[in-house]
């Protein structure tokens, strides 16, 4: 790898991920731009996955991949948390111990950060389970959020976001859904600007809602959200006729997905 590191943390939360921590690193290790460092933060997993950490730690420079554990499971949120305090990056970029990048994401992502130092944060487009991240030619194309459109639906997955370590808001502790969702949502209602880049620079690995995993459990989600709006609601950043408008919206989608999972199982 002949390109220097750049200044960028990549935070991987680290949760039972004995079969797909290696394929998460990995996929950091070949980017065309290297990340400064890995921290990968293991959330009081209890099956082993810090032992396939420390032993994929071997293969790469040393002190390249860092390993945290945390005493107990706090969450997705606080183990990013955890590690985005430790970075030692200008920037923090974010990874899921079950997804991979494509290997110019960095690479692109960080030319639009250093193009645009008006910017805190950054995410992108992604595919789903069983689909790999098409051919990247040239610089992709952005657009500015604004929050009158992030409360509406979240743009992006973690994943696909790198951030300025400087940022002065954090994930919500002990938070486990729609926690990335609020951040971006406070990031923008404090005033720092927020943009996405329209190429898909991540795969994510874990089926869709309504299958399995954690972002399949639609009830929590659902809570979640309706949760979020009122923090916002209490906090200023909405109104009531906004909150009450967002949390019919909220509830007519779940319903709509709760629908179409019912014609998926009825097909099957």
């Amino acid at each position: 790898m002949a390109d220097p590191y750049i200044s960028v943390s990549v935070v991987i939360p680290c949760y039972r991920a004995v079969g797909t921590i290696q394929r998460a690193i990995a996929s950091i290790w070949i980017q065309t731009s290297p990340a400064l460092e890995v921290i990968v933060v293991d959330d009081a997993s209890g099956d082993g996955s810090v032992a396939i950490a420390l032993s994929v730690a071997t293969h790469y420079p040393k002190g390249w991949v860092k390993i945290e554990q945390l005493p107990k499971n706090g969450g997705v949120a606080s183990a990013r948390n955890h590690g985005w305090d430790m970075a030692q990056g200008e920037f923090v970029a974010f990874l899921d111990a079950d997804d991979s990048w494509h290997p110019r994401k960095l690479e692109l992502q960080m030319n639009f950060m250093r193009l645009h130092p008006e910017f805190a944060l950054s995410g992108h487009d992604h595919v789903g389970l069983g689909r790999q991240a098409r051919k990247i030619t040239g610089s992709p194309g952005w657009r500015e959020l604004y929050l009158g459109g992030l409360l509406w639906r979240n743009p992006f997955v973690t994943p696909s976001v790198v951030l300025r370590r400087d940022l002065p808001l954090r994930f919500r502790d002990q938070q486990r859904h729609m926690e990335d969702h609020l951040l971006w949502i406070e990031v923008t209602a404090a005033g720092h600007r927020i943009a996405r880049l329209e190429s898909r620079l991540a795969v994510i690995h874990s089926p869709h809602f309504g299958i399995s995993g954690l972002s399949s459990d639609l009830k929590l989600m659902e809570r979640a959200e309706l949760w979020n709006f009122c923090f916002l609601r209490e906090r200023g950043v909405i109104g009531p006729i906004c909150h009450l408008t967002l949390q019919a919206w909220s509830i007519c989608r779940f319903i709509r997905r709760l629908f179409v999972i019912s014609i998926r199982r009825a097909a099957n």
